[in-house]
C-alpha cells in the first residue's frame, strides 16, 4: 500500500502550554516549514511551546545504534553552539530512537507508528510526533529512519533558538524519500566534514575510484582504501561506494604489457571517441592505448573477482563495477565473436559472476554494475536486455548514465533498482558562461528529478565538479555549489513538494538572508538568464563567432538574435536593485557576471555589423578597435565578478592551476588574442 501524499499547512496558533513557557509572538510568522530543506512529505504544526534554551533534553534507549548516537551528539552539539548552553533540563524531552515491536520508543506510545511500514523506502522512513504538552518522539523504523528524522528535528529546533530561549513547533510530520538514493559524483568526498554535512541534507551517496593494482601473475588488488571514511559515511546512513575504472582503461597507461591475452583485439576494441575527435589532438593521443577487454577470457573474470574480493576483505560491503566506457567497442577475437558482437554482454556477464563468487564468502556484499548502453538502436537494445536478465532479482544493482534505452526503462517499469547519473550537473564548470552561474539549476533539477522518478528509477546523481583541487573539493561544493546541491536534495527526497520559486525563499531563510522575499524574485529573474547562457556554451560560441568574423562569414547559428540579448540585458539591469536588497554582495557580483556575458554578446553582435556593413568604405582602424577594446572589457570584467564571487564566498581564486578560475581566466586571455587578432585584420588604414 502506498500512502497518498498530503502537505498539510496550518497556520501557527498562539498556545500557552505551561506557566514556564510563553506565547508566540506575530512577529515570528515565517512558516515551520520554510525552515526546512528537503521539505517534508506530510508536516503540520498546531502549536509552539517557548521554554529556557537549557530546559531541553534528548533522550535515547540505552542500545541506540552509533549512527544514532552520534547524530544526537551532533544535534546536542549544533544546540549547544547556537542556544550557547546545555540541553540537560526536564521541562521539555525529546525521546529519539527505533520503534520498539510494541510501536513505542523509550515506552512511549508513537501516533501512526503503523504507517511508516506502508511508506515508499520504508527504512528511511520517520515520523515525529507531540506527546503530551512537553514531549516530542522522533521515531523511524531502523536506524537510518531516526538518522533523518534527527536531521529534520536539528533544523527544527535551530531555527529560532536564541541563548535566552528555545521556540519548539509541536509538529507532526510522516517523512520519506521518493527516490531510494540522492547523490552526487566527481566530488571532493575526502574534504573533512563534507560527508556529513551532504548527509544533513538527506542526501546519501557518491562514489570512490579505486584501482586497480595489476602484478603480473598476482590477484588484482583495490587499493589501499579510506576505511575511517568509509565508516564514517555509514554512521550518516551515506553510501560512499568504491569502484575501479572503466574495464577499458584498466589494461592502458603501461598496463597493457601485463595481460596482452586480455587486450581488446581489433580496431573495434578502440575507444569510439579516438575515432570521433581525431582533430583533438592531446584527447586522441590519450586515448591511443585504451581498449575495452577480452571479456571471453576466463583471466578477465578471475581479475574482476580478485579486485572486488580485496576491496571486501578490507571491510566495504558495497563496490562498483564500471563496464566499458561508451558503446560501440567489441574486441574482435574469435571467442568474443562466436555469438557475434556482444561486448557488454560478455562484460556483464563476468562482473556478476564475480561478484556471486565473492558473496558466497561475503553473504551481505552489494555490487553494483555501470552499464553504459544507452541509445536507441535495435542491437543495442537487445544488447542492453540481454544484460538485465542476467542481473538477480537482489546482491546486485543497475546503474546508467546518459538517456536510458526502452530495455532499461521496461528494467525500472517492473520495479527493479536502477540509478541514473544523468542529474544536472552541479556546480560552475571551466567554460565561460556555461557553467559559471551557481543558481540556473532549481527548475532543470525539479524536471530531471521528475522524469526519473515517474519512469521508477530508484536513485539519482548530480555530476559535480572535475576541475577544483581534490584538498579542497568539499568546501568548494558546499559554498559555491550549495544552492544545486540543496535543490538536488530537496526534490530527489520530495519530488512532489515545493515549486522553484518557494524553494528558493526556504533556501534565502535557512541561509539567514534578511530578505528572503527579495532573493526570491531576484533568482525568478536570473534562473532563466542562467539557464539561457548555460546553454550557449560560451566560450565555444564566442571563439566560433571571431573565426567568422575573420573569415567574413555569417554568425554560427547558435549566435543568440538580438531580440534576447536586449530582452535579457533589461532582465539584468532589472534584477541589479533586487540583488542589492538580498543582503548577500556575492549576489550583486553574480548579476553583473551575467550581464557582462549577455554585453560581450551584443558587443561581438555590433562588431560583426560593422565589419559585414563595410561594402562601400574602407573600415576606419580606431572604430574596430575601439570596438574590439569593448568586447575585451567585458570579458575581462567577468573574471574580475568571479573572482570577487568567489572571495566573498571564501574560495581561494588561486586554488591551483588546474582550479575553475585559472581556467576561466585562461580561455578570457585565448578570447582577448582572438579579439586582437581581428582588430589587427579589419582595423587597417586604408
Amino acid at each position: 500500500m502506498i500512502i497518498r501524499k498530503s502537505i498539510v499547512w496550518a497556520a501557527v496558533l498562539i498556545a500557552v502550554i505551561n506557566p514556564v513557557f510563553s506565547a508566540e509572538e506575530p512577529a515570528a510568522n515565517i512558516p515551520w516549514a520554510n525552515y526546512l530543506i528537503p521539505l517534508p512529505q506530510e508536516m503540520a504544526v498546531s502549536s509552539t511551546v517557548r521554554i529556557a534554551p537549557d530546559q531541553i533534553s534528548f533522550v535515547t534507549p540505552s542500545d541506540a545504534s552509533a549512527m544514532v548516537t552520534q547524530a544526537v551528539a551532533e544535534l546536542r552539539t549544533a544546540y549547544q553552539k547556537k542556544g550557547e548552553c546545555n540541553p540537560a533540563g526536564n521541562d521539555f524531552i525529546i525521546h529519539i530512537g527505533k520503534l520498539a515491536a510494541d510501536g513505542r520508543v523509550n515506552g512511549q506510545a508513537v501516533e501512526g507508528a503503523e504507517r511508516l511500514k506502508q511508506a515508499p523506502h520504508s527504512d528511511q522512513a520517520y515520523l515525529i510526533r507531540p506527546v503530551g504538552s512537553n514531549a516530542l518522539v522522533v521515531a523511524g523504523l531502523n536506524d537510518k529512519g531516526v538518522f533523518y528524522g534527527i536531521q529534520t528535528l536539528a533544523q527544527l529546533l535551530t531555527a529560532k533558538l536564541t541563548k535566552t530561549e528555545a521556540v519548539i513547533p509541536m509538529a507532526v510530520i510522516t517523512d520519506w524519500p521518493d527516490m531510494d538514493e540522492r547523490g552526487v559524483w566527481n566530488v571532493g568526498y575526502s574534504t573533512p566534514g563534507f560527508i556529513p554535512w551532504m548527509a544533513a541534507l538527506k542526501l546519501n551517496y557518491t562514489l570512490l575510484q579505486s584501482g586497480p593494482i595489476l602484478k603480473k601473475g598476482e590477484p588484482a588488488q583495490c587499493p589501499p582504501l579510506p576505511m575511517d571514511l568509509i565508516r564514517q559515511a555509514t554512521h550518516c546512513a551515506f553510501h560512499l561506494v568504491p569502484h575501479p575504472r572503466h574495464y577499458d582503461f584498466w589494461f592502458s597507461y603501461g598496463d597493457t604489457n601485463l595481460y596482452p591475452e586480455l587486450v581488446g583485439k581489433g580496431e573495434s576494441a578502440r575507444h569510439p571517441d579516438y575515432f570521433r575527435y581525431p582533430q583533438n589532438e592531446q584527447y586522441h593521443k590519450s586515448l591511443e592505448n585504451i581498449r575495452c577487454p577480452c571479456a571471453s577470457n576466463p583471466k578477465f573474470q578471475e581479475l574482476v573477482a580478485d579486485w572486488v574480493r580485496s576491496a571486501a576483505e578490507q571491510g566495504v560491503r558495497e563496490v562498483g563495477l564500471w563496464l566499458t566506457e561508451l558503446y560501440p567497442c567489441q574486441c574482435a577475437c574469435e571467442k568474443c565473436m562466436q555469438d557475434g558482437p556482444h561486448q557488454y554482454v560478455l562484460e556483464t556477464k563476468a562482473s556478476i559472476a564475480a561478484i556471486k563468487q565473492v558473496q558466497r564468502d561475503y553473504g551481505d556484499l552489494i555490487g553494483r554494475i555501470f552499464i553504459d548502453l544507452t541509445a536507441q538502436t535495435e542491437k543495442e537494445v537487445q544488447d542492453t536486455y540481454a544484460c538485465l536478465a542476467m542481473v538477480p532479482p537482489t546482491g546486485v544493482r543497475v546503474e546508467i548514465v546518459f538517456t536510458p534505452n526502452k530495455a532499461f526503462a521496461d528494467f525500472a517499469a517492473k520495479g527493479r533498482w536502477l540509478s541514473t547519473y544523468n542529474g544536472p550537473r552541479l556546480v560552475p564548470g571551466p567554460s565561460s558562461g556555461g557553467g559559471l552561474f551557481r543558481f540556473g539549476v532549481a527548475t532543470p533539477m525539479l524536471i530531471s528529478v521528475g522524469k526519473y522518478y515517474t519512469n521508477h528509477f530508484s536513485a539519482l546523481y548530480c555530476m559535480g565538479q572535475v576541475y577544483v583541487p581534490a584538498d579542497i573539493g568539499g568546501n568548494y561544493q558546499k559554498i559555491f555549489g550549495n544552492y544545486q546541491l540543496h535543490a538536488l536534495a530537496e526534490w530527489t527526497w520530495n519530488v512532489k513538494g515545493r515549486a522553484p520559486a518557494a524553494f528558493a525563499e526556504a533556501w534565502a531563510i535557512r541561509q539567514g538572508l534578511p530578505a528572503p522575499d527579495r532573493f526570491a524574485a531576484w533568482i525568478g529573474i536570473m534562473e532563466p538568464l542562467e539557464i539561457k547562457v548555460s546553454a550557449l556554451n560560451c566560450d565555444d560560441i564566442l571563439g566560433k563567432s571571431l573565426k567568422a568574423i575573420s573569415a567574413k562569414q555569417p554568425l554560427p547559428a547558435k549566435f543568440p538574435k538580438p531580440e534576447l540579448l536586449t530582452n535579457s540585458l533589461a532582465e539584468c539591469a532589472r534584477a541589479i536593485p533586487l540583488a542589492r536588497a538580498c543582503g548577500d554582495p556575492s549576489l550583486m557580483e553574480e548579476t553583473l557576471l551575467l550581464q557582462t556575458c549577455f554585453q560581450a554578446f551584443s558587443q561581438l553582435a555590433d562588431l560583426h555589423k560593422q565589419i559585414f556593413g563595410a561594402t562601400e568604405k574602407p573600415l576606419d582602424r580606431k572604430d574596430v578597435e575601439r570596438s574590439v577594446q569593448a568586447i575585451k572589457d567585458s570579458l575581462n570584467a567577468s573574471v574580475r565578478h568571479l573572482e570577487k564571487i568567489m572571495a566573498l564566498s571564501g574560495i581561494d581564486a588561486k586554488a591551483g592551476p588546474d582550479f575553475v578560475m585559472d581556467r576561466y581566466a585562461r580561455q578570457i586571455k585565448v578570447l582577448t588574442e582572438q579579439l586582437d587578432a581581428v582588430a589587427s585584420s579589419f582595423g587597417r588604414e586604408p
